[in-house]
């Protein structure tokens, strides 16, 4: 009974989130990977709000195949409650017919069982796609990290010809899944853009090289993978002024 409820809720909304998608017509930007997804889109969304563009993004992590169409629609999770999905589903309605979405829209794509990617892919149809890392994150559900790279190589190929893709060059994975994207490739890493780094109590900052210009940077956060967030995000902006 759980199953078919579940399947119900999510073809209704996944149709509802279809027609804002078709009305808003954003250029979207999907964010996959094992890890650090979350600070990916927040580093994307900031760069470009920076730069002048119009930015929404997935409500915090909504990267499944329910809460990513509730991200698309505005609306919060009803979870565990019965009562609040009853509540959602006329708001879901209302939300199809007036919500207009921004020039881009950044999305998570939640992966971690065989098959999540399609349903997802089929719904949002991004121009971008980023490929943070594989990593053994939920390799337990797939059985090695092969099946984990197949689920990226279904999103890559379905790009559009005239789209991006961004893979991480570090991780042999991600890049041997170049072969696959429809899209032409650009690689980012921090092994080799990263130079002259430095931190201390206000945060980090260095130089990075993107596209073989350098450029230094200042963040107030700690941790590699806030730098590899800021390497992809100047990097789908690169991407962006080519479009």
């Amino acid at each position: 009974m759980k199953k078919i409820a579940h399947r119900i809720l999510r073809y209704y909304l996944s149709l509802l989130a279809r027609v804002v998608l078709w009305r808003s017509r954003p250029y979207v930007i999907a964010i996959a990977g094992t890890v650090n997804k979350s600070f990916v889109r927040e580093a994307v969304a900031k760069i470009l709000r920076e730069n002048g563009l119009a930015v929404e993004t997935t409500i915090r992590s909504f990267n499944t195949d329910i809460g990513l169409p509730l991200s698309i629609l505005g609306l919060d999770s009803g979870y565990e409650s019965y009562k609040r999905w009853l509540r959602l589903l006329p708001q879901a309605f209302v939300q199809a017919l007036k919500r207009r979405l921004p020039a881009y829209v950044i999305v998570e794509l939640g992966i971690s069982h065989p098959g999540d990617v399609k349903p997802l892919m089929g719904l949002v149809g991004p121009q971008m796609a980023i490929i943070t890392d594989i990593t053994q994150r939920y390799r337990e559900n797939f059985g090695d990290l092969g099946a984990i790279s197949q689920e990226y190589a279904f999103l890559l190929k379905r790009l559009p010809v005239g789209g991006h893709c961004l893979l991480n060059y570090d991780t042999i994975l991600v890049r041997q899944l170049a072969d696959f994207s429809a899209a032409p490739v650009t690689f980012f890493s921090l092994e080799n853009s990263l130079s002259d780094y430095t931190i201390n109590e206000q945060g980090m900052s260095g130089t990075v090289t993107i596209n073989g210009r350098a450029e230094t940077f200042f963040l107030p956060r700690f941790g590699a993978h806030h730098i590899t967030a800021h390497i992809i995000a100047r990097s789908a902006l690169a991407c962006l002024a080519t479009t």
